[in-house]
């Protein structure tokens, strides 16, 4: 698992700097604003490498505490939890092809409703919420920051 971990932080860790140096050859820079469209990209390729680089540190530590013990190569892998990844997959995928469809609204409805339902949530209280969330969203993008949605 430490192993596995640590080769993902590194992986990481270099996307995110690809990134940032990709970003001059692949976004046009307007020069318009001070914050231009290459803005957030950089923002978020900083998140990556700091993100990653503090995972990276942590396993690294991790690992020095606990010397020199191995993990149990005979672990049995949980295959209903790796199912439910695939599931939650499909339900990603799902809403990509039914946004268009059915737009933001109900599409977002219909999927996050299995989502939360696939994930165990009962309490009707909270489907109330994310429904209440998702009109809050439309309305911040159609009304305020008049961005169309599907």
């Amino acid at each position: 698992m430490m192993k596995r971990d640590t080769v993902l932080s590194i992986f990481f860790l270099l996307i995110g700097f690809f990134i940032w140096f990709a970003i001059p050859y692949q976004i046009e820079d307007t020069g318009i604003t001070v914050m231009g469209p290459r803005f957030f990209p950089k923002v978020l390729s900083i998140m990556l490498v700091v993100v990653s680089g503090l995972f990276l540190v942590q396993n690294i530590l991790a690992g020095k505490k606990q010397g020199k013990e191995k993990e149990d190569k005979g672990e049995i892998k949980d295959i209903k939890s790796e199912l439910n990844v695939l599931i939650l997959f499909a339900l990603m995928i799902a809403y990509v092809y039914l946004m268009p469809i059915w737009g933001f609204i109900i599409s977002t409805i219909v999927v996050i409703g299995a989502v939360v339902y696939f994930l165990g949530t009962r309490k009707w209280y909270m489907y109330l919420i994310f429904i209440a969330i998702v009109l809050l969203v439309y309305y911040v993008f159609q009304e305020l920051l008049y961005v169309q949605l599907p």
